[in-house]
């Protein structure tokens, strides 16, 4: 089953992320369109196949505090996706 998007944190390292907020700005992308084209490249060099084979990971339920109100975090998130994409549009 192939998901359509998939909301994830992920930690870069300094030179990485300015490299790609450079490549970002160069081709008038966001970036998580460049992070996307990136990967992608790199899967694809190294054989998504067996990558996805070699790699197991023990996944765990995140449950939100209680009185977080998970509605609103997804509003103000699908809000920030927004903003990202018009900040790149309009440049």
């Amino acid at each position: 089953m192939m998901l359509k998007n998939m909301r994830t944190t992920l930690t870069i390292d300094n030179d990485v992320a300015h490299n790609l907020k450079t490549i970002a700005m160069r081709q008038q992308k966001s970036f998580k369109e460049v992070v996307n084209q990136a990967l992608r490249r790199g899967l694809a060099q190294t054989g998504g196949a067996a990558l996805e084979e070699a790699i197991k990971l023990k996944t765990r339920s995140l449950r939100y505090r209680k009185g977080v109100d998970e509605v609103r975090i997804k509003d103000h998130l699908d809000e920030f996706d927004s903003e990202d994409q018009d900040n790149f549009s309009n440049r």
